[in-house]
């Protein structure tokens, strides 16, 4: 992977875009020594295992293993392609990206079409829908008690009830067809032909944190219809699991929390009453990377789902992973089984909901609230069920003195004495913990084995011999003046795992072009993400190795000494190492 921007002008770019400022934009850092720290945004954890260094102007995660520099950052944390991110960065900083510098990859030039196609389908869906064709979707969302303004501040439409109208519409604006069902807007029958999507229902777009459109819910006129919605499938812009409804709108409200609500109909009529921070997931069940967007925006969650058996599952799912990600819940639980666009419709509907978002439970109410209403309290042996759930959600909450709080109001109110409590409460902890950690262990464990695998694979063939490779790089990306030392005892011939074999050939021309330069940040155009990460994880504890001549003259030497016992034992017979070393050979014979 490599992309047309010059050196120069990437380092100017990351000069302007400190990473500390940059980060702290997203998540709350808090200096530890010469570096910050903070909980991570790419995955949950309760302690911060997320680094910032201001000095190298990097990023590393010691949980999840993902790292890099300041560009690395925008393309993960806003799911940006390279030149996507430097033109984030561009803006951002108030320099012009140079025309002659940048090439878009054909990935980023299929992006900037779809989101062209979606906000042309949005803007056609509305126009369609205002006109004298369109009067039955007008009709519905009048019916619905939507003002024209609010109508028009979505962006609602209507798609016609013919087969390609919106097809046909985007093809005479010069879209290919190829690009219209990339987009999710068309589908390919088994002719050939192309038909729309979305026919004969209305029409909500979903737009990103960003303003874009990114894909649309459909809403059938049909009773009967076993797909009450439809929304756009995953596309290359759009994922139904890291984006929400209203998002656009309720990251700029200066509500106190953000509200997160089941349906679009739901999320406009709060709007429409003033609670501009609602926002609804999309069709599937609420997601950590839904969490994580939220906690850019705001700490601070109400969940607002039906109160019928299935919305108490969602509430309860949900709960757990905003916590679990470091956000503080409150459950609204809307009385007579209404949901919040019906109240918005009722004469104090509005005030009423004003005062449950004042006066709802936190989640450890919620929790010991519903968990009591599932008992016949006055039967001991429910009692005792009863108790040993809420001592589990005694156990789940992190605070020390939330959790005596809490002991002490369930002591009271079930009548059993405090010790007790604690007692149970202490031995289900200790399990709990151990338990946790073992498996938050694995799962680390595992994710990073198996991107790390996936990204040097040949390292699980040989880890000893990857390993020395590693602490070489390693050594020229952190103490570049070492670079004749280095080459002066080895060669690129001499690495065995095609990985590293790259990332040394990419390190060595670095500094060889510009000895002072960011040679770990220059890596970032040459490399994904992925593999910035990667090696990122093997350089951030080079501080802990002396190294001198004697430490580089012994590495190589091993690392020599252990290609050859490769060699012998024939393993030289993998077709990648060999190749690829008759490759270095004969373009050194000058073929």
């Amino acid at each position: 992977m490599a992309y047309g921007f010059g050196d120069e002008f990437l380092s100017d770019l990351r000069s302007r875009c400190d990473i500390e400022s940059i980060v702290s934009k997203y998540v709350e850092l808090r200096r530890s020594g010469s570096d910050f720290v903070a909980l991570c945004p790419f995955h949950s954890e309760r302690t911060p295992s997320f680094h910032v260094s201001t000095q190298k102007q990097m990023f590393y995660c010691f949980g999840c293993g993902t790292g890099g520099d300041v560009i690395t950052f925008i393309m993960k944390i806003e799911n940006l392609s390279f030149p996507e991110a430097v033109r984030h960065l561009a803006d951002i900083a108030g320099i012009k990206v140079p025309q002659k510098d940048f090439m878009d990859t054909e990935l980023a030039a299929l992006r900037k079409k779809v989101y062209d196609i979606n906000r042309d389908a949005a803007r056609f869906y509305y126009n369609y829908m205002i006109s004298p064709s369109g009067t039955k979707g007008l009709e519905y969302f009048h019916s619905r008690h939507l003002k024209t303004s609010t109508i028009k501040h979505f962006g609602l439409g209507y798609a016609p009830p013919e087969w390609d109208t919106l097809s046909k519409y985007l093809i005479e604006k010069g879209y290919v067809e190829n690009d219209i069902v990339a987009a999710g807007l068309a589908i390919r029958n088994n002719s050939g032909k192309i038909f729309d999507r979305f026919r004969d229902r209305a029409m909500f777009p979903i737009i990103n944190h960003r303003g874009n459109v990114v894909g649309f819910g459909g809403r059938t006129f049909d009773k009967d219809s076993p797909a009450k919605y439809l929304n756009t499938s995953d596309t290359i812009v759009f994922k139904k699991q890291e984006n929400l409804f209203a998002i656009n709108f309720a990251k700029d409200s200066k509500a106190p929390q953000i509200i997160i609500c089941e349906g679009y109909m739901d999320v406009i009529s709060l709007h429409q009453a003033g609670f501009t921070s609602a926002v609804a997931a999309l069709g599937t069940a609420f997601t950590p990377k839904q969490a994580l967007l939220l906690k850019r925006y705001n700490p601070n969650i109400a969940v607002c789902f039906d109160s019928d058996g299935p919305g108490k599952k969602a509430t309860a799912r949900s709960i757990d992973i905003l916590e679990a990600n470091g956000l503080s819940v409150k459950v609204l639980t809307i009385q007579g089984g209404k949901d919040p666009d019906e109240l918005m419709k009722t004469d104090k509907g509005p005030e009423i909901f004003k005062k449950m978002l004042t006066l709802s439970p936190n989640s450890t109410e919620y929790k010991i609230m519903t968990t009591k209403q599932k008992y016949n309290l006055t039967l001991e042996s429910e009692k005792a069920l009863c108790m040993k759930e809420l001592i589990g959600i005694l156990a789940g909450i992190p605070g020390p003195v939330e959790r005596d709080i809490y002991t002490e109001k369930i002591a009271h109110d079930m009548g059993v004495k405090t010790e007790s409590i604690s007692a149970e409460l202490n031995r289900l902890q200790k399990k709990l913990n151990s338990g946790k950690k073992r498996e938050e262990n694995r799962k680390l464990l595992s994710e990073l084995q198996g991107r790390n695998n996936k990204i040097n694979p040949q390292k699980q063939k040989w880890p000893k011999v990857a390993k020395i490779e590693e602490d070489i790089i390693s050594i020229l990306l952190n103490y570049p003046e070492k670079i004749q030392e280095v080459e002066q005892n080895i060669h690129e011939e001499d690495f065995v795992t095609d990985f590293n074999r790259r990332v040394f050939n990419a390190v060595s021309e670095k500094i060889k072009q510009n000895p002072s330069g960011e040679h770990m940040n220059m890596l970032s155009k040459h490399f994904e993400p992925s593999e910035i990460s990667y090696i990122y994880s093997f350089i951030s504890d080079i501080n802990a190795m002396t190294v001198s001549p004697e430490t580089i003259k012994k590495l190589c030497a091993e690392l020599k000494d252990q290609r050859t016992k490769i060699i012998q034992s024939g393993f030289a017979s993998d077709e990648s190492f060999e190749a690829q070393i008759q490759k270095i050979r004969m373009r050194k014979n000058g073929h």
